[in-house]
C-alpha cells in the first residue's frame, strides 16, 4: 500500500507502521505523532481541526504530552485511529480534501523528521521491571564466577 507522502523502499515509516511518539520542534513542546517516511504526523495537529471526532472517542487525549492517556483508551480506539490514519495517508485517498490536497494544513500536519525532537512517549509512574512472571521467572539464568 503506497502513500502519497513519499516514503523510501528500505524505510521503517511506511504504512504499514506508523509508530507512535512524542515529539516537539524548536517552537512548539511535545505533543503525539506518528512517523511516517521522512515526516511527522502531528495528531494534536489533526485533532484540532476535528478529524477524529466521529472515531467515538475523547480526542483530548491526542492533545497531551504523552501516550499514556491515549494508550488507556483501548485496542478498539487505537484501531479506529490506525484505520483512519492509513485513511488519510493511502495514495489514492477518499480523504484527500482533508490533508493531502489542503496545502496550509498539510504544512501544520506534517512536521520534517530532521526537526523534530524525540521524547519519552510514557511516564512511568511507579517502579516498573521486566521480572513480572512466571514465563520471565522460569528463563531468567543467573551466572556466577568463581572470585
Amino acid at each position: 500500500m503506497a502513500s502519497w507522502i513519499p516514503v523510501a523502499s528500505d524505510s521503517d515509516f511506511s504504512l504499514s507502521n506508523l509508530p507512535y511518539g512524542v515529539f516537539s520542534t524548536n517552537t512548539e513542546g511535545p505533543r503525539i505523532g506518528v512517523a511516517i517516511g521522512e515526516s511527522v504526523l502531528d495528531l494534536k495537529m489533526l485533532a484540532s481541526y476535528h478529524i477524529f471526532d466521529d472515531l467515538e472517542f475523547d480526542t483530548t487525549a491526542l492533545e497531551r504530552e504523552t501516550l499514556n492517556v491515549y494508550a488507556g483508551l483501548g485496542k478498539e480506539v487505537h484501531s479506529r485511529l490506525r484505520r483512519r490514519l492509513k485513511e488519510l495517508l493511502v495514495k489514492d485517498t477518499q480523504l484527500a480534501k482533508v490533508l493531502r490536497d489542503d496545502q496550509d494544513r498539510r504544512q501544520k500536519c506534517l512536521v520534517p523528521l530532521q526537526s523534530v525532537i524525540m521524547h519519552l512517549p510514557v511516564l512511568v509512574g511507579d517502579y516498573t521491571d521486566f521480572f513480572i512472571g512466571l514465563y520471565h521467572a522460569q528463563n531468567v539464568r543467573f551466572y556466577t564466577t568463581d572470585g
